[in-house]
């Protein structure tokens, strides 16, 4: 009886190895039985298509360190996005490496691998070479530039003042006549003063007007310049700045993304109104024609583009929107799940891989 038991339990453990390992097989068969099939697109800095056919970016360097440590023979073919998720779904890709984040929709017929790299939305905007007259009116009626205003204001009635009181004595046909003239008279030399050093029509003859004159014309020309720059710095971020400051500003703007993206997907759950483009690059080249005020998609795709085809031209912003999830996508149910992950994990935890981010997105 116990010869049985030990039998059954040789069995089941010999039964339980061997398909294991033929799921193992399956996924990687030494020789030239089995080369997986990886669907990519070009989409960079995720996946780069050279000029001599070979593929590099982000995904692309994740997935040759994962396919080494597996000891997986593989190859690369070009489709579309569609046709990658399609193909990963039916089980005639083995698995579909590009810049593919996790959806709940995509989940629905999909497995993903551990994600290796979080990003966003981001927003990319023309760069202005000229004055957004809108930005200059909304920044001239802005409360620091009034307070500025204010201020000069009040300035020039004190030494109006200061002026009117030493004056309306000794200079009555300057200075002279009831409170309201005279304070308005004063409050007219220090204007003038202070913006052409006096027109000569009214001029202090006091001992204490005069000091009073020398010292403001000195005064006003330290507030003049620095009444000066605050308009230039007005004007000048003016200049820069775009009707999209972020995502709440995307309402009321003509946008763009790409087609059948996640970015197409969040604007139409917003209920924003937007025109699609099958690449990325289209995008950008229709927005610096300002057919369009802003690019919505993927930030890191954005800003690799921006940086290398359209530098100077236009600008991302610095915020991203709507957590995105970069993965590897294998058909459903896919028995290889864990030990890809396991690899991934073993990928990006070494400072090569960060030595990889660096070299395509930056610091």
């Amino acid at each position: 009886m116990i010869d049985g038991k030990r039998q059954f339990r040789i069995l089941f453990w010999a039964f339980v190895s061997m398909w294991l390992l033929s799921s193992t097989i399956a996924f990687a068969q030494p020789g030239e039985e089995r080369v997986l099939r990886i669907g990519t697109k070009e989409a960079a800095p995720f996946s780069i298509l050279n000029e001599d056919g070979t593929w590099s970016g982000i995904s692309i360097e994740l997935w040759r360190g994962v396919a080494n440590q597996m000891g997986l023979r593989y190859e690369f073919e070009n489709l579309p996005l569609d046709e990658i998720l399609a193909g990963v779904e039916s089980g005639e890709l083995d698995a579909g490496v590009a810049a593919i984040t996790i959806t709940h929709e995509r989940e629905q017929y999909l497995d993903f691998s551990h994600s290796y790299f979080n990003s966003g939305l981001g927003i990319a905007v023309p760069q202005r070479q000229t004055a957004n007259w809108s930005a200059v009116v909304k920044r001239i009626f802005s409360m620091v530039f009034l307070k500025i205003v204010l201020t000069i204001f009040l300035v020039l009635l004190a030494m109006g003042t200061l002026v009117y009181l030493f004056e309306r004595r000794r200079n009555r046909g300057d200075f002279g006549g009831s409170v309201l003239r005279g304070l308005s008279s004063g409050i007219w030399w220090a204007a003038v003063t202070m913006t052409t050093v006096g027109y000569g029509d009214k001029v202090p003859k006091s001992p204490g007007g005069r000091a009073i004159a020398v010292l403001w014309m000195y005064t006003a020309i330290i507030i003049i310049s620095i009444f000066t720059a605050s308009v230039t710095s007005i004007l000048t971020l003016s200049q820069l700045e775009s009707n999209v400051r972020g995502p709440r500003d995307l309402h009321n703007v003509r946008l763009a993304t790409v087609s059948d993206s996640t970015s197409a997907k969040y604007l139409r759950r917003q209920g924003i109104a937007f025109k699609e483009f099958p690449t990325v690059d289209e995008c950008l080249a229709s927005l610096e024609r300002n057919q369009f005020d802003a690019v919505v998609y993927d930030a890191p795709i954005l800003r690799y583009v921006v940086h290398n085809e359209h530098p100077g031209l236009i600008q991302v912003l610095p915020a991203t929107f709507d957590k995105q999830d970069y993965a590897i996508a294998i058909p459903p149910e896919s028995p290889f799940r864990e030990s890809l992950n396991q690899s991934i994990l073993q990928v990006i935890t070494t400072p090569q891989w960060d030595e990889t981010l660096r070299r395509y997105l930056g610091d």
